[in-house]
């Protein structure tokens, strides 16, 4: 998924095993591009530390996540849970703000 993000021109965010494997050794980013979620992010969070703290947890949790057959037989409905979430977003009357730490923990367990 492309996004931007203040600080950056462009974000890619990467779900696809395959491509998550295949981009597992980029570990550089500019750092002012997830400064904006340090007041949001709790200490020790593994998504937005710097390149040198999260390398070696990347590793293994790439080992634990990425490519596994159970993740990938229940990918549908990871999909179709996703879409439902999106599309309750897009039905909301215009400019009604989504609380998206409660929705996307919501997601996450109904994932789970």
């Amino acid at each position: 998924m492309r996004f931007q993000l203040p600080g950056a021109d462009t974000a890619v965010s990467v779900a696809d095993p395959v491509l998550l494997e295949a981009t597992a050794h980029l570990d550089t980013r500019p750092e002012e591009l997830f400064a904006f979620l340090d007041p949001l992010c709790e200490a020790g969070n593994l998504q937005v530390p710097p390149a040198d703290e999260h390398t070696p947890w990347r590793r293994i949790l790439l080992s634990v996540l990425a490519g596994r057959p159970a993740h990938e037989r229940h990918f549908a409905r990871f999909t179709e849970l996703a879409q439902e979430r999106a599309d309750r977003w897009a039905g909301q009357a215009d400019g009604e703000p989504v609380e998206l730490q409660k929705e996307l923990t919501v997601l996450s367990l109904r994932m789970i």
